[in-house]
Formats: structure tokens, sequence, C-alpha cells
């Protein structure tokens, strides 16, 4: 169902994208979306395009797209506003018309908020991924992650705590959920609890508020009768050191369960088209309805983290999430078509480069076959007749012309 404002621009309610804005970046610090030229009137309004599945990844990959088209140095501050306002121009406004100006048709939503929304979910990702032994940056996951311990003779706590270290925006926390705190005991008498704060008021009613950060919490506390004394008492640690000693899966996932259900403040259930005739049939005509685009992608991500897994992009320049499901072959290695031909492209050269070194070396043929692929020469191998004809060419062409090359051959390089 699709809702215009005045006739300008109009928001579908089943996934809270604005359609009809064109965007631009006003002052440096502000994405300005104004109607499009097909949005004079009511009649014109454009057809909403359609929805393009598990966009929260393509978000959470901004800053390192950005940082790979930087050269791999990291994303620099145009670089990230140029990859997040390409991503504006493709999906739209991230918090619907929450931003929408009293005198004029036009959305302004501030460059910050969505520095901070693309860094929570980015590093919400990662962070799961590097919580099962995935290959991530631990800095980047550290910079967000940490782990507080405490223990005495009779009781032991533990707190696994994602704090981005950001204060949402007030259009950013029109998307979020209001602090809370949830728990219970469990039988052996350790007590589970989940915090977050939205940066704006106290999870417990009246109580102060001394950090305005977004932060989510859970914490066990357990009788040390039980567990014992911790290993590591009165401490806090960031959560790569925790990974090397104990088990984080199951507390990162909790972590990842609360901030993508508190991200969710613009999804609710309802019927997307009540002027629907009553007893007719209509695809998806209860279900939910969102106000926000940075809700419903963050939806996406916690249906998607209820029947997929995540990985990391397998080229070593980047550090993409993607994600593995029933739909996509569990073999899939490569966030882009660019990453498999860069990383495949970095993987030639250097197996041309151990090759040469062997060669050099004055090694047989069979030798610099295995440095150069990591194999030994078989002829059972359906490779076999493929490699070898590359590891020919590199010999024939590049290593046997050069000076070094010509004084291998003359003490037996590459003999068969």
């Amino acid at each position: 169902m699709e809702f215009c404002f005045d006739g300008v621009m109009k928001l579908d309610n089943r996934t809270g994208r604005v359609v009809g804005a064109d965007v631009r970046v006003e002052g440096g610090d502000t994405f300005l979306f104004t109607p499009g030229p097909a949005s004079d009137g009511l009649g014109a309004m454009p057809k909403a395009p359609e929805v393009k599945r598990e966009a929260f990844l393509d978000f959470a990959r901004v800053r390192a797209d950005a940082a790979l088209k930087s050269g791999g140095e990291g994303a620099s501050g145009n670089a990230l506003v140029e990859g997040l306002l390409a991503f504006a121009v493709e999906h739209g406004p991230l918090f619907g018309f929450a931003g929408l100006s009293d005198d004029a048709p036009e959305i302004r939503e501030p460059v910050s908020d969505w520095v901070s929304a693309q860094l929570v979910m980015e590093r919400a990702l990662k962070a799961e991924v590097f919580s099962r032994g995935g290959e991530v940056d631990a800095s980047e996951i550290d910079a967000c992650f940490r782990v507080e311990a405490y223990a005495d003779d009779e009781v032991g706590y533990w707190a696994y705590v994602f704090d981005p270290g950001i204060a949402p925006g007030e259009l950013y926390r029109t998307c979020l959920k209001p602090s809370s705190v949830d728990g219970y005991t469990a039988e052996d008498g350790s007590i589970l609890r989940s915090y977050w704060i939205d940066g704006c008021t106290s999870p417990v009613p009246g109580a102060p508020l001394y950090d305005a950060g977004m932060i989510a919490q859970f914490v066990t506390v357990y009788p040390a009768e039980v567990f014992g004394r911790a290993p590591w008492p009165d401490a806090i640690l960031p959560l790569s050191v925790v990974r090397g000693r104990a088990e984080v899966e199951a507390e990162v996932a909790s972590l990842l369960k609360i901030v993508a259900g508190k991200h969710t403040g613009g999804v609710s259930l309802d019927f997307r088209n009540p002027m629907s005739a009553v007893g007719a049939w209509e695809e998806g005509a209860y279900g939910i309805v969102c106000t926000s685009y940075l809700s419903y992608m963050w939806h996406e991500l916690a249906q998607a983290y209820t029947r997929s897994a995540f990985r990391v992009c397998a080229n070593p320049k980047c550090e993409n999430v993607i994600s593995i499901n029933e739909e996509t072959s569990s073999g899939k290695r490569f966030c882009s078509e660019r990453c498999r031909a860069q990383a495949n492209n970095a993987k030639l050269s250097a197996q041309n480069a151990r090759a040469r070194e062997a060669f050099y070396a004055c090694k047989d043929y069979a030798e610099i076959y295995r440095e150069a692929f990591g194999k030994a020469l078989s002829f059972k191998d359906p490779e076999r007749a493929k490699l070898c004809k590359r590891l020919d060419r590199w010999i024939e062409k590049d290593f046997a012309k050069t000076a070094r090359g010509k004084s291998a051959l003359k003490q037996g390089a590459a003999s068969r």
C-alpha cells in the first residue's frame, strides 16, 4: 500500500521506502530528498521499484566498498559519503517521512545519522561472523564489543556489551524501540538479563541516564558455588581476547538479536491496504507495515539470521559479509564478481611468484609445481594438464629469458 504526501512523494508501507524523490548532498552534512520530475501530481506517481532482497548486506558493505575504491587503505570521509549517497539514490530515505520539512515538500536526513546507522549494521554483522571463528579484523570488533567480568566468593557476573560509541540522532531514534530490560532466572540459580539503551532514556524507569550512547548488553549473574570463580575476574576485556579463551557464539548471537529487535521500532503488524474490499484476497494484505526503510532492513536481517549463515568475502582485500541460505550455494565465497576476479588475479600472481622463486632456486619441475600450486604433481589430478600448461608458459615466456633464469637452466632448473 502506498501513501502519498500532497501528491509529491509516497511511502510504501510494506517496506518503509519513500519513492518519487531525488537526492543530493546539501552543505556536506545533509541528504536532501526532493520530489522527482515524475512526482508532480497524484496521477503521475511512479510505480515503486521491486524491493531488493537482503539490501541490508549492501548497506553493511558501503564502508568496505568505499575502502576498496580508495585502494584498500580505509574509507575516507568523502568516499564513504559517496557510497551512502549511491545507496540513497537507489533506495531513498532511511527514516521514512520522519525528516519531512514543515514548510516544503522535502526530506532532510543528517549524513551523521546515515554514518551511524551503517556502522552499527556493519559491526553487528561482522561480530556474528567473528564469534564463529570467521576471519574478521579483530580491531574493528573490539572497537564496539567488550566483555566485563566480576567475581567474588559468592557471585559471578558476565556482561557482553555492544557499544558502538555513538549517540543516535533524533531521526535515527525514530527507528529504535525504547530502552528496556528483560530477564529470567534459570534452574541453576543464574540470572540472565538483556539490556537495551536507546541513547535517550534509561532502561530502568526513574533511573538517571549517565551515557547518551546506544548500548546493548547480555548479562549473566550466577552463584559462584555453581560455576566457580571467573578465570579473569574484575576485568574489561576485548571480545577478541575472550574468543581466544572461550566460545562466544551464543553470547554474541544474543547481542545481535537484541540490536536487531530494537532497531525495528518502525515495524508493526497491520493491514497494508485497509481500503481493500471485504473478503477480497490480496497477497500480503495483512503483515508487517513499516514507517522507515532502516527498520525494514533490520527486520530482513533478523529474518535472514534465523535461516542463514553469514561469512566474510574470500577476497583478502574485502571484508564484506555475505549470507548463505537454502537458496544460495553453500560454496558461495565472494560478495561480487569484482571480488571473485580480484581474488583470482591475486591467487595467480602469488602462484607465479612462488614458481619464479623455485625456478631461480634451481628446483626441478615437480618441486616448482608443488611450490606454485601447493600440491604434488600427479597424473590422477584432473587439473594437472591445465596447471602444467600454465607453468610451462611461465617458465618459457618469463623465467627462462632473464639472466637469473638462464643461469638456473644451466644448473638444471625445471628438469623433469
